[in-house]
């Protein structure tokens, strides 16, 4: 036998976020939809009747906001997905057929075209895993002790063509089509010849009972196995040795680091990346990615409990989707693959308030474990270099050395970020950094995005489509709806949108697909209309009136896929109203004052798109006494609104703004006594929909003139723009609202009555979220925040 030996370097590190986007539920095997943002997860949920099977098609267009599609039941577990176009191809463990046909074409609306029977035998028939050849030919499904090879080269049209007596734990094509690898736990693997399909032949195996094997790729023109361990950990690397086409030689090449529990494996398409997960005895998992070319493997730990259980990359490889078993049940993360940082903790220390970062010849992408200032770069490296925001930054041993090569200046580097740098000597060189103390209560200044010259500019709406930052806003001059959008040098160019003519309020929101935007707004003849783009507000489509209402209108919207809700009232009768549109805003339904008087002095709404719930936060009795109520309808069965008080103090109230995820409801009001001026900024959580309310106050203002808040979530943080005594603040909570930090980020006219900011969150080069807000300065500037 003929052994290939590797040195393996094991470096530490942090790469990438340790999460940019999660979605929870019970999710287990993954695949991919080529040439999409979508991805099909297994899945088995309990419900009240019982265990559900199936999978589910998820959206991760925004990878911070993960969406379910659709979903699609089974009689049993789906042990594999297969995909081929808009066939899918379920190994399903069922006594009587293994292999379950779907059609996703329609990808909201799967539908069966047939259950196929793997053998005569039900024991033998349950679907186990399954795999499709390079060709897309034939596709093998591992049964419980046999394998069934099927032609389909019509995908949904699957024709037995032979049966293998050997099952598989993973199942490996090789790139020309013509050899099947079936890997097993703890057993004897095969490899057959398959380019004759009338006459298979065993020409290969593996005679290992060290590992359990819980997926493997095939790199380097066939000839290198990587294998996910679940019984040693870590990697194994085979060395395949094609002899002839009568023997193939696989030889135990390499392992890496002995962790447990192994399981999820993927490489890039260029070959020298290969992902892999592994568990740990405490429960922990960590995601390890292995460089092929030059044997460094890196590994993080990427959440606290559970085991990874599958991964696929996007289609552009800048994420892993991940899903993760915690007691039979599993979330999905997305993780960000192309912010690779390769210091080394081994060959970093830390002196004081020095921290030095060892660099070796060549290029090098380095970064911090915590915010650092550069100080001191060692003669061999010229510049360091950082890509951020769209442009790229640099610092150099002169600092004005910046600002004469026409690029902007480099200075703090925060945890979790990398810079590139490039030593020019054969030798490590040491680059100084200083820690650097980021004051939260210190005024930034913020970019200025329009001189506007007027403070009247009060409905702002900040979105983020997929490509960069698009501001809504009404002139305050022309009282026209405009656009502003970032170009690529990083300038904010304005236009306005047509169609609109002059319209006094805004509310929009972005689709699930990213480019689709949607808002709703009080026309010139002071009716609520309906306005939408489908290219990320570049054009507009013809406006549509939902309402013939009079009066000034407060209106708040959201969407979920072709799903889209609009909550609102006129100042004439404050009664709540509710319209919905289930075909992306071609027809609308309405429901009329689905509260009762002076009910809508302020309205939010938020969308449970898992649960199919509707909840709609507004103000009642808003002069001299009143609350806040939640509203919520179940529309999935059809249950009439119900309505739950947040609080009825006496306090005046108003404004509140609502965000749902998955799993909890979340708002922020304002709660205030005229009699002194005195307000309190609550914040309000239910995790059970909506029937309880955790409330906490988190900030008292005094001489306060008045503000709507804005609140923006993603996953446990959460952050709130507000108005405080002529300053505009954020107040964030990084644990789902238990604790809070407050920080003001520029001044506004005391004389505005009611404050109007607009924010959002992004996941951005860190390993916390930034935060990004609209608002009008005291000289009437619209200013773009950022964090």
């Amino acid at each position: 036998m003929k052994f290939l030996t590797l040195i393996l370097l094991l470096v530490y590190c942090a790469f990438g976020f340790e999460k940019v986007g999660q979605i929870s539920g019970s999710f287990t095997k993954l695949e991919k939809i080529g040439g999409t943002n979508y991805v099909v997860s297994a899945t088995t949920a309990n419900s009240e009747v019982g265990d559900k099977y199936g999978f589910v098609i998820l959206d991760y267009s925004d990878v911070s906001d993960i969406k379910i599609v659709s979903e699609y039941f089974t009689s049993a577990t789906v042990e594999d997905i297969t995909v081929d176009g808009d066939t899918l191809y379920l190994a399903v463990y069922d006594g009587e057929a293994g292999l379950e046909v779907v059609n996703i074409s329609n990808i909201e609306s799967p539908s069966k075209i047939k259950s196929i029977a793997l053998t005569d035998d039900p024991y033998y028939a349950k679907g186990w895993r399954s795999s499709l050849s390079p060709s897309k030919e034939i596709l093998a499904v591992s049964s419980y002790y046999k394998t069934v090879l099927f032609d389909v080269s019509t995908p949904s049209n699957p024709l037995k063509v032979t049966t293998i007596e050997n099952s598989a734990n993973a199942i490996v094509f090789t790139k020309d089509n013509n050899y099947l690898m079936l890997l097993n736990d703890n057993t004897d693997s095969y490899v057959y010849n398959i380019a004759d399909l009338s006459n298979i032949a065993l020409v290969g195996s593996l005679k290992d009972y060290n590992y359990w094997i819980s997926g493997a790729v095939l790199l380097d023109d066939d000839q290198k196995l990587y294998v996910a361990n679940s019984l040693g950990g870590g990697l194994v690397m085979y060395d395949v040795l094609k002899q002839n086409d009568d023997s193939i030689l696989i030889n135990n090449a390499i392992k890496t680091t002995a962790t447990q529990a192994s399981s999820g494996i993927a490489s890039t398409s260029d070959e020298e990346i290969v992902y892999f997960t592994s568990g740990s005895s405490d429960g922990s998992w960590q995601l390890s990615k292995y460089d092929t070319k030059t044997n460094t493997q890196t590994t993080i730990e990427l959440n606290p409990s559970g085991i990874a259980i599958d991964m696929v990359l996007s289609d552009d490889e800048k994420y892993l989707i991940v899903s993760q078993n915690n007691s039979g049940y599993g979330d999905i993360f997305i993780v960000d693959t192309n912010r690779s940082i390769s210091s080394n903790e081994d060959n970093t220390t830390e002196d004081g308030d020095t921290y030095t970062i060892s660099v070796k010849p060549g290029w090098s992408m380095v970064g911090a474990t915590d915010d650092y200032n550069i100080v001191q770069l060692p003669d061999e490296i010229d510049i360091a270099w950082r890509y951020e925001d769209g442009i790229w930054k640099l610092y150099c041993k002169d600092t004005s050395n910046s600002t004469n090569y026409g690029y902007e200046q480099l200075s703090v580097v925060h945890k979790g970020e990398g810079f590139w740098v490039k030593n020019n000597s054969s030798s490590d060189v040491n680059i100084i950094m200083s820690k650097t103390s980021l004051n939260e209560d210190t005024i930034d200044e913020a970019e200025v995005v329009l001189g506007i010259g007027s403070t009247a500019t009060e409905y702002l709406s900040l979105l983020k489509p997929m490509f960069d930052t698009v501001a809504l806003y009404k002139d305050p001059i022309s009282s026209y709806l405009k656009t502003a959008m970032k170009d690529l040098n990083g300038s904010w160019i304005s236009t306005d949108i047509p169609l609109t003519q002059n319209s006094s309020k805004l509310r929009a929101d972005v689709s699930y697909l990213g480019s689709d935007i949607y808002g709703v707004y009080q026309n010139s003849d002071g009716k609520l209309a309906f306005l939408s783009s489908n290219d990320y507000a570049q054009t507009w489509n013809d406006s549509k009136v939902l309402d013939d209402v009079s009066s000034n209108i407060e209106a708040d919207i959201v969407s979920y896929g072709s799903k889209i809700f609009v909550c609102y009232h006129s100042h004439n009768d404050y009664n709540l109203n509710f319209a919905f549109s289930e075909d992306a805003g071609d027809t609308w339904s309405l429901e009329k004052n689905i509260y009762g008087s002076e009910a809508g002095y302020g309205c939010s709404i938020g969308y449970d798109g898992v649960r199919d719930i509707v909840y709609i936060a507004h103000a009642i009795g808003h002069a001299t006494q009143g609350g806040v109520v939640v509203s919520k309808l179940d529309r999935y069965n059809t249950l009439p609104w119900s309505h739950k008080i947040i609080e009825n103090d006496g306090s005046t109230i108003n404004l509140p703004s609502i965000k749902v995820s998955y799993d909890n409801v979340k708002l922020v009001y304002n709660n205030y006594d005229l009699s002194n001026n005195v307000k309190e900024l609550k914040f309000a959580i239910s995790i059970d929909e909506g029937d309880t309310y955790d409330i906490k106050t988190i900030d008292t203002i005094e001489n306060f003139k008045g503000s709507a808040t804005v609140l923006s979530a993603k996953n446990d943080d959460v952050a709130v723009t507000y108005a405080a005594s002529g300053k505009t603040k954020v107040a964030k909570s990084l644990d789902n609202g238990v604790t809070w930090s407050l920080k003001e980020i520029g001044t506004i006219d005391t004389n505005i009555q009611f404050f109007r900011p607009a924010g959002y969150f992004k996941y951005v080069d860190s390993y916390t979220n930034l935060y990004q807000t609209l608002y009008v300065d005291a000289q009437g500037n619209l200013r773009f925040y950022s964090e």
